[in-house]
């Protein structure tokens, strides 16, 4: 495993494991469902700022059906040797994880600039593994607070990349010009009861929209 420093809390991360891109796009078109977003509070499928497919897998194989269970064991190995590294070096310790989020961008997917922290989730840092390059378009791009662009990144089949959740780094992702485009997003933090406003949406929207 590889380590590149692409901006202050930004790192990739090369050669973690072996390709699962077969495995990823064969899944049957009837696991994936359109991502939602959140607008001012308000929770819904928004094609203008997010045109994205995706599948959860629980953090907890236990939980994980069993047509996904190799595939889990081999997304957790991934990322946990890279939590366990991206950890060290700011000597931080993660308590709490999202379910992995297997994502498709198919022609003209894109996700407009956003973070990821929000909702009272309490997410610190974001990770991602790209599962091909064999696309055009959807490049992802990491912006500073103030829209200078903080780096501008071609990923390629195999790579992971970490970066903070929150403030001050804001990303976005181009339109997917040619072929799908799959990755798999995991968010690590720390334990947090989250806010009055999260609870009453989750109510709303169910947890895992939410």
């Amino acid at each position: 495993m590889n380590k590149v420093k692409l901006a202050n809390g930004i790192y990739l991360y090369k050669n973690v494991i072996d390709s699962i891109y077969q495995e990823v796009s064969s899944i049957d078109e009837s696991k994936w469902s359109s991502e939602h977003v959140s607008i001012d509070g308000y929770v819904d499928v928004n094609l203008n700022e997010r045109n994205t497919k995706s599948i959860d897998l629980s953090y907890n194989k236990s939980q994980v059906s069993e047509e996904f269970v190799d595939l889990h064991e081999k997304i957790q190995h991934c990322f946990s040797k890279v939590e366990e590294d991206y950890s060290q070096i700011f000597n931080i310790s993660f308590k709490s994880h999202d379910p992995y989020k297997i994502l498709k961008y198919e022609l003209g997917g894109k996700f407009n600039d956003h973070m990821d922290d929000g909702g009272g989730r309490f997410r610190r840092v974001s990770t991602v593994y790209y599962v091909n390059d064999n696309y055009s378009g959807g490049e992802p791009v990491f912006w500073h607070k103030e829209k200078e662009v903080a780096t501008e990144y071609k990923p390629y089949a195999g790579d992971v990349v970490v970066f903070p959740a929150g403030q001050p780094i804001y990303h976005g992702v181009g339109s997917v010009s040619k072929n799908n485009k799959y990755f798999i997003r995991l968010y690590w933090g720390w334990d947090y009861e989250g806010s009055k406003e999260w609870h009453m949406n989750k109510e709303k929207y169910g947890e895992e929209t939410w």
